[in-house]
């Protein structure tokens, strides 16, 4: 999830710039700043074949902390800006199989109302599904 976060802070106009699981703040201060969090996954893992684990990502993009016409003029752009990220890291790199938009639901919802501790706040939900594999020890 580092690299995922690391390429989607690199989104133009992320002033906030993008954090982790590692680097989850109480409260969000700069806008707009996106934080990356696992939401679900699953996988499957057999003796010889190794691990297969594809996970759903919750990329959260706070826009502002009230109601700001000028939020939403922000917001809007950076949709595409980070499909195109997406798009232009497949792999992360080679790190994992693929990073798609979220082919369940939505791939993305907002800009909308989203809680982040005790502060109602402006923002959108991103969804992305990263499929990896890895070596497993897989004993009977």
């Amino acid at each position: 999830m580092p690299t995922l976060t690391y390429r989607l802070g690199q989104v133009v106009g992320l002033e906030g710039g993008a954090v982790d699981y590692n680097n989850v703040p109480g409260s969000i201060m700069e806008f707009p700043k996106l934080v990356v969090l696992p939401e679900s996954g699953s996988g499957f893992y057999g003796q010889g074949s190794g691990a297969v684990d594809v996970h759903i990502v919750r990329a959260v993009l706070f826009l502002a902390s009230s109601i700001l016409p000028e939020a939403f003029a922000v917001g809007v752009p950076l949709i595409a800006r980070v499909r195109d990220k997406i798009a232009a890291n497949l792999t992360l790199g080679g790190l994992v199989d693929h990073c798609l938009m979220a082919t369940q639901g939505n791939w993305y919802e907002g800009p909308d109302w989203i809680k982040w501790g005790d502060k109602d706040l402006i923002g959108i939900v991103f969804r992305l599904e990263v499929k990896e594999r890895s070596d497993v020890n897989v004993t009977a």
